[in-house]
């Protein structure tokens, strides 16, 4: 990595005005500085990782940029110019940069937007939260031209919270193009995707940078799309490292996905009796808005057993998880048993004894 102000080709003398300008910005969050000191400069042509752990300030800084927050009285600057012969405030650049992030996408599922992908997108065009009229036909062509645009045509008429979280993911960067905003920041796009489906994200984030400048945070660099030509290092609110991203200087893509050989059958005590059974599903069919995301699945678990479900996005491995906590129950011609629990149809009692975590349950906490 080369020095920030250093560049892979000369720009031309129209393009050397920085869209975004930080000079020495601090950001506090009730009462806790979260990001210190910036000095930093978006060109045109650039397109950025921002990179670190958990809680380094990665999506503070995406935040900052986007004008979601604010610079802390006193410490220091945020410009923006988009090649207007005019410098406009936060307020103003956000209209001209979308950021789309956790927060958005589990926004729909604390208020129960359960729009089809296509309405989503809409609101995109609307430029609102959520589609507040109806469309008119060359607003519908393109959100629908957006989605075929991202290779996203077959989700046009799925509820966006029966998507997978990869498949949501996508579905809402297409609504943020629908912004028309001159600048993209994705905040942790692959993040927990499998292989496949981080390759596809990837591909269409090199597609959309040919058009507009994308800045992504990521945890690891592997994860990084081709198109990644700067990079910027966060660790407790403080850059660290920053500058040209040499495509060579880390792998971008992940070729195959990790290989996963069955563990050990578990090692049960020889008490003379047969281990008990907890769950028992036979035939079991699920079926979500007319379309079958389960299908004749026939499996039990044993005490002593400690299973991983593996799949591709949208495979339906959430959808099995949600039937052994009682959330859906299969179709008639199925069933499900839980011989190893007691008082199972009362399903209180049964989600007392098999707990459940996952992201939509993160997000039914509201963000403060």
């Amino acid at each position: 990595m080369t020095d920030a102000n250093s560049s892979n080709t000369a720009p031309d003398a129209s393009d050397d005005r920085p869209i975004v300008l930080l000079n020495k910005v601090g950001v506090v969050l009730s009462g806790h500085t979260v990001l210190h000191n910036l000095t930093w400069e978006l060109l045109p042509g650039e397109h950025w990782a921002i990179v670190g752990a958990n809680g380094s300030g990665k999506t503070s800084f995406l935040k900052l940029i986007a004008g979601n927050l604010w610079p802390a009285p006193q410490q220091g600057t945020r410009r923006y110019d988009f090649g207007e012969d005019l410098q406009i405030d936060a307020v103003e650049a956000l209209a001209k940069i979308m950021l789309v992030g956790h927060e958005l996408q589990d926004r729909y599922t604390q208020l129960g937007w359960n729009f089809d992908a296509t309405d989503v997108v809409l609101s995109g065009v609307f430029k609102t939260d959520v589609p507040r009229r109806e469309p008119k036909t060359t607003e519908r062509d393109k959100a629908i031209n957006i989605l075929t645009a991202l290779n996203l045509s077959h989700l046009e008429n799925r509820p966006f919270l029966e998507l997978s979280r990869g498949e949501q993911r996508r579905v809402l960067i297409a609504r943020g193009l629908a912004f028309e905003p001159k600048v993209l920041l994705l905040d942790e796009p692959v993040a927990g995707l499998d292989t496949k489906a981080r390759h596809l994200l990837n591909e269409i984030i090199d597609k959309i940078s040919k058009k507009i400048t994308v800045l992504c945070s990521y945890h690891q660099t592997m994860d990084m799309p081709n198109m990644i030509n700067r990079m910027l290092r966060l660790d407790n609110g403080h850059v660290v490292e920053s500058g040209v991203c040499d495509p060579s200087d880390a792998p971008h893509n992940v070729s195959t996905a990790f290989e996963i050989s069955a563990p050990p059958k578990p090692q049960i005590a020889n008490t003379g009796t047969k281990p008990a059974t907890i769950i028992q599903i036979e035939n079991a069919n699920i079926w979500l808005d007319e379309r079958r995301a389960l299908a004749d699945i026939t499996w039990q678990l044993v005490e002593g057993e400690h299973w991983q479900i593996t799949g591709p996005n949208g495979a339906g491995k959430t959808t099995f998880l949600r039937m052994l906590h009682g959330q859906l129950r299969p179709a008639v011609e199925g069933s499900i048993h839980f011989p190893g629990i007691e008082n199972p149809e009362n399903v209180w009692t049964l989600r007392q004894q098999i707990a459940w975590v996952s992201p939509e349950l993160q997000a039914g906490y509201w963000y403060m």
